[in-house]
Protein backbone atom coordinates (compact mmCIF):
# COMPACT_ATOMS: atom_id res chain seq x y z
CA UNK A 1 0.00 0.00 0.00
CA UNK A 2 2.84 2.46 0.67
CA UNK A 3 4.17 2.14 -2.99
CA UNK A 4 1.02 2.81 -3.91
CA UNK A 5 0.58 6.24 -2.15
CA UNK A 6 4.26 7.17 -2.72
CA UNK A 7 3.13 6.53 -6.56
CA UNK A 8 -0.36 8.72 -6.16
CA UNK A 9 1.89 11.28 -4.38
CA UNK A 10 4.76 11.50 -7.44
CA UNK A 11 1.99 11.68 -9.90
CA UNK A 12 0.26 14.52 -7.83
CA UNK A 13 3.33 16.28 -7.36
CA UNK A 14 4.63 15.96 -11.01
CA UNK A 15 1.45 17.40 -11.85
CA UNK A 16 1.67 19.85 -9.94
CA UNK A 17 5.14 21.15 -11.53
CA UNK A 18 4.25 20.90 -14.59
CA UNK A 19 0.83 22.90 -14.45
CA UNK A 20 2.91 25.54 -12.65
CA UNK A 21 5.96 25.66 -15.52
CA UNK A 22 3.22 25.35 -18.74
CA UNK A 23 0.90 28.40 -16.78
CA UNK A 24 4.54 30.34 -16.36
CA UNK A 25 5.41 29.66 -19.79
CA UNK A 26 2.15 30.56 -21.26
CA UNK A 27 2.28 33.74 -18.88
CA UNK A 28 5.51 34.99 -19.66
CA UNK A 29 5.59 34.14 -23.66
CA UNK A 30 6.58 37.34 -25.41
CA UNK A 31 6.01 37.24 -29.65
CA UNK A 32 8.40 39.29 -31.97
CA UNK A 33 9.15 39.00 -35.89
CA UNK A 34 11.69 37.49 -37.84
CA UNK A 35 13.81 39.34 -40.64
CA UNK A 36 12.33 38.96 -43.86
CA UNK A 37 14.06 36.54 -46.15
CA UNK A 38 16.41 37.92 -48.86
CA UNK A 39 14.92 40.20 -51.52
CA UNK A 40 12.16 40.98 -49.16
CA UNK A 41 11.52 44.19 -46.84
CA UNK A 42 8.83 45.64 -44.50
CA UNK A 43 8.29 48.47 -42.26
CA UNK A 44 7.85 49.56 -38.60
CA UNK A 45 5.41 47.25 -37.11
CA UNK A 46 4.17 45.68 -40.23
CA UNK A 47 3.41 41.76 -40.07
CA UNK A 48 3.87 41.09 -43.77
CA UNK A 49 6.95 41.47 -45.88
CA UNK A 50 6.83 42.79 -49.43
CA UNK A 51 8.92 41.83 -52.25
CA UNK A 52 11.16 44.38 -54.35
CA UNK A 53 8.72 44.96 -56.86
CA UNK A 54 9.61 43.11 -60.86
CA UNK A 55 7.95 43.50 -64.02
CA UNK A 56 4.73 41.39 -65.09
CA UNK A 57 2.57 41.47 -68.46
CA UNK A 58 -0.68 40.43 -67.01
CA UNK A 59 -1.57 40.51 -63.67
CA UNK A 60 -2.54 37.18 -63.65
CA UNK A 61 1.09 36.49 -64.59
CA UNK A 62 2.25 38.82 -61.39
CA UNK A 63 0.10 36.66 -59.15
CA UNK A 64 1.14 33.52 -60.37
CA UNK A 65 4.45 34.81 -59.34
CA UNK A 66 3.89 36.08 -56.07
CA UNK A 67 2.46 32.83 -55.10
CA UNK A 68 5.36 30.72 -56.71
CA UNK A 69 7.43 33.07 -54.08
CA UNK A 70 5.43 32.01 -50.85
CA UNK A 71 3.04 35.19 -51.55
CA UNK A 72 0.34 36.72 -52.95
CA UNK A 73 0.00 39.83 -54.07
CA UNK A 74 -0.40 42.96 -51.90
CA UNK A 75 -3.56 43.81 -50.51
CA UNK A 76 -3.51 47.29 -48.84
CA UNK A 77 -5.57 47.62 -45.37
CA UNK A 78 -3.90 51.03 -44.08
CA UNK A 79 -2.71 54.42 -45.68
CA UNK A 80 0.76 53.90 -44.35
CA UNK A 81 0.93 50.20 -45.87
CA UNK A 82 -0.43 52.14 -49.33
CA UNK A 83 2.39 54.85 -48.93
CA UNK A 84 5.17 52.19 -48.22
CA UNK A 85 3.79 50.05 -51.35
CA UNK A 86 3.58 53.26 -53.71
CA UNK A 87 7.09 54.78 -52.44
CA UNK A 88 8.77 50.74 -52.72
CA UNK A 89 7.36 51.04 -56.87
CA UNK A 90 8.59 54.62 -57.58
CA UNK A 91 12.14 53.49 -56.15
CA UNK A 92 12.59 50.93 -58.71
CA UNK A 93 10.13 51.83 -61.65
CA UNK A 94 9.88 55.61 -61.53
CA UNK A 95 8.72 56.01 -64.95
CA UNK A 96 5.65 53.61 -64.62
CA UNK A 97 2.30 54.67 -63.66
CA UNK A 98 0.73 51.98 -62.66
CA UNK A 99 1.83 49.34 -59.76
CA UNK A 100 -0.40 46.06 -59.76
CA UNK A 101 -1.94 45.17 -56.17
CA UNK A 102 -4.36 42.03 -55.28
CA UNK A 103 -7.27 43.73 -56.16
CA UNK A 104 -9.54 42.15 -58.46
CA UNK A 105 -13.18 42.85 -59.90
CA UNK A 106 -16.13 40.08 -58.51
CA UNK A 107 -17.51 39.83 -62.20
CA UNK A 108 -14.42 38.18 -62.81
CA UNK A 109 -15.03 35.44 -60.15
CA UNK A 110 -18.85 35.25 -60.53
CA UNK A 111 -19.76 37.95 -57.86
CA UNK A 112 -21.57 40.58 -58.03
CA UNK A 113 -20.46 43.45 -60.62
CA UNK A 114 -18.71 46.56 -60.59
CA UNK A 115 -17.14 45.62 -56.78
CA UNK A 116 -13.54 44.52 -55.94
CA UNK A 117 -12.36 42.42 -53.41
CA UNK A 118 -8.58 41.14 -52.11
CA UNK A 119 -7.26 38.20 -53.68
CA UNK A 120 -7.50 36.73 -50.21
CA UNK A 121 -11.16 36.69 -50.49
CA UNK A 122 -11.93 39.76 -48.15
CA UNK A 123 -14.20 42.69 -49.45
CA UNK A 124 -12.91 45.88 -50.23
CA UNK A 125 -13.14 47.61 -46.44
CA UNK A 126 -12.30 49.46 -43.88
CA UNK A 127 -9.46 51.27 -45.62
CA UNK A 128 -10.38 52.55 -49.64
CA UNK A 129 -8.32 54.77 -51.95
CA UNK A 130 -9.79 55.01 -55.36
CA UNK A 131 -8.96 58.23 -57.32
CA UNK A 132 -12.19 59.98 -57.69
CA UNK A 133 -14.28 58.58 -60.48
CA UNK A 134 -12.79 54.85 -59.97
CA UNK A 135 -13.18 52.53 -60.42
CA UNK A 136 -15.13 53.31 -63.94
CA UNK A 137 -13.98 49.65 -65.90
CA UNK A 138 -12.86 51.94 -68.78
CA UNK A 139 -13.91 50.49 -72.37
CA UNK A 140 -15.17 47.41 -70.09
CA UNK A 141 -11.47 46.34 -70.26
CA UNK A 142 -10.57 47.27 -66.18
CA UNK A 143 -11.12 44.46 -64.02
CA UNK A 144 -7.67 44.52 -61.63
CA UNK A 145 -6.13 47.13 -58.99
CA UNK A 146 -3.52 48.94 -59.01
CA UNK A 147 -1.92 52.03 -57.40
CA UNK A 148 -1.12 54.92 -59.72
CA UNK A 149 1.76 56.41 -58.85
CA UNK A 150 2.08 58.75 -61.97
CA UNK A 151 2.32 62.18 -59.27
CA UNK A 152 5.33 60.95 -57.38
CA UNK A 153 4.35 61.86 -53.49
CA UNK A 154 2.29 59.64 -51.03
CA UNK A 155 -0.85 59.10 -50.21
CA UNK A 156 -1.45 57.82 -54.65
CA UNK A 157 -4.86 56.63 -54.93
CA UNK A 158 -5.79 53.28 -56.41
CA UNK A 159 -7.19 52.75 -60.23
CA UNK A 160 -8.78 49.84 -62.37
CA UNK A 161 -6.50 48.82 -65.00
CA UNK A 162 -6.73 46.06 -67.61
CA UNK A 163 -5.77 42.51 -66.20
CA UNK A 164 -3.47 41.61 -69.55
CA UNK A 165 -2.19 43.89 -72.17
CA UNK A 166 0.40 46.54 -70.08
CA UNK A 167 3.16 45.48 -68.78
CA UNK A 168 3.26 47.20 -64.64
CA UNK A 169 5.63 46.37 -61.81
CA UNK A 170 3.65 44.47 -59.18
CA UNK A 171 4.30 43.79 -55.10
CA UNK A 172 4.37 40.35 -53.62
CA UNK A 173 3.01 40.16 -49.84
CA UNK A 174 3.77 37.37 -47.34
CA UNK A 175 3.09 36.76 -43.88
CA UNK A 176 6.33 37.29 -41.50
CA UNK A 177 7.58 34.67 -39.61
CA UNK A 178 7.31 35.17 -35.88
CA UNK A 179 9.79 34.27 -33.21
CA UNK A 180 8.11 33.19 -29.72
CA UNK A 181 10.38 33.54 -26.81
CA UNK A 182 9.95 32.34 -23.38
CA UNK A 183 10.56 33.94 -20.01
Amino acid sequence: MAKKTLLLLALVLMNNVMFFAQSKTMSSVKKSYLPCPTGWTTYAGSPSCYKKPQLANSWYTARKACLADGGDLVTISSEQENNFVALLSQTYFPTIHNTLIGMIAEELTGKKQGKFHWVDGRPIGQYVNWIAGEPNNQNNAEYCGAIYVADKRPGLKWNDTPCVGTKSPYVCERERAKRVIAD
